[in-house]
This record gives C-alpha cells, sequence and structure tokens, in this order.
C-alpha cells in the first residue's frame, strides 16, 4: 500500500506501465520483491515450518525470525532503485 501511495499507482493494475507511469520501474522493483517472497517463498516456508515445528518448536521460531529479517532484507534490496541491474 505505502508503494502504490508513493508512486501513483491505482487499483487494479499489478504492475505499473512503463511511459506511462512516471515512477514505473521504482513500483514494478517493489512489487515483484513483494511476489517473490510471497508467491514463491511462503508457501514452501509455511508448510517447512509446520512440519518441522511440530518436532523442533524452538529451532524452528529462531528460524522463522531469522526467515523473516533475511525477507525483509531481500525486499530491501530488490527495490534499491540506486543498483545498477541489468537483465
Amino acid at each position: 500500500m505505502k508503494a502504490r501511495k508513493k508512486y501513483d499507482i491505482q487499483y487494479p493494475n499489478m504492475y505499473a506501465i512503463p511511459g506511462y507511469h512516471k515512477d514505473a520501474d521504482a513500483f514494478n522493483r517493489v512489487q515483484r520483491g513483494h511476489q517473490s517472497v510471497l508467491v514463491e517463498s511462503l508457501p514452501s516456508f509455511t508448510v517447512t515450518a509446520l512440519v518441522a515445528g511440530a518436532y523442533y518448536p524452538i529451532t524452528m521460531a529462531i528460524t522463522g525470525v531469522a526467515w523473516s529479517i533475511g525477507a525483509y532484507l531481500f525486499q530491501l534490496g530488490y527495490a534499491d532503485t540506486n543498483l545498477d541491474v541489468k537483465a
């Protein structure tokens, strides 16, 4: 929600359109990082955490905190427009 307000991208647009939206690249980086964590990483981590947590709850709690911090740092790095990334 913060990125949508900051870059003025209205719903239902999933991504900003380059050439139409002024800060399309910056918003799209934030959106792709967010989608990567939520859609690709979180489901497999959740299943693993539920199964492993039944046998090793303390270890899994520590792992969950570490994963959350890593996901946050990943999103910050993915959204950083100062990096010159060529695909």
